[in-house]
């Protein structure tokens, strides 16, 4: 595959070839152990930011289900949900869509390929995710209690941390 070269994240989602050349619809399930970004998949130099403006950090629980993209939601919309500030619009090229987000990921090994990315970044109104960073973070804890009704395959809590870093 040398001789594909893909410049962006939606280049490569676009590309369709069955047979020898298919390529991993989802390469961060595919790759969980060595995912770090689309850019450093890729091979291409990650977009700069120029001025960072802010770093928001959320944390998120899933308390039944061990569902990972649920706290991870969860975890995203408490980075950014308690601020407003509106003169972004006046300060930021663009505007709010000429905002720039990086979002890091804390969450355990063990369920990074349950990661569904695509809920993540509906939580952001405004502006350009750029990279992603999926590390090994987070925390499980036992709630006391596997309640089948609620989805549990155990009695784990399952605790995301996400960290947005704004700017353009």
């Amino acid at each position: 595959l040398d001789h594909l070269v893909f410049g962006s994240k939606e280049e490569y989602l676009e590309y369709r070839c069955p047979g020898a050349y298919a390529l991993p619809r989802d390469p961060i399930k595919e790759f969980t152990n060595e995912w770090t970004s689309w850019s450093d998949f890729l091979g291409i130099e990650e977009e700069k930011m120029t001025q960072v403006m802010f770093i928001e950090v959320g944390f998120g629980v899933d308390g039944h289900g061990q569902n990972v993209t649920k706290a991870t939601v969860r975890a995203a919309r408490n980075a950014i949900e308690f601020n407003s500030i509106p003169c972004v619009a006046d300060l930021v090229p663009g505007g709010r869509h000429g905002l720039k987000l990086k979002i890091d990921i804390a969450i355990p090994q063990i369920y990074h390929k349950d990661l569904d990315l695509s809920q993540v970044y509906a939580v952001f109104p405004y502006g350009t995710i750029i990279s992603t960073q999926i590390q090994s973070g987070g925390a499980l804890f036992s709630s006391g209690i596997a309640l089948a009704e609620l989805g549990d395959q155990n009695d784990q809590m399952l605790v995301a941390a996400v960290a947005v870093t704004v700017g353009y």
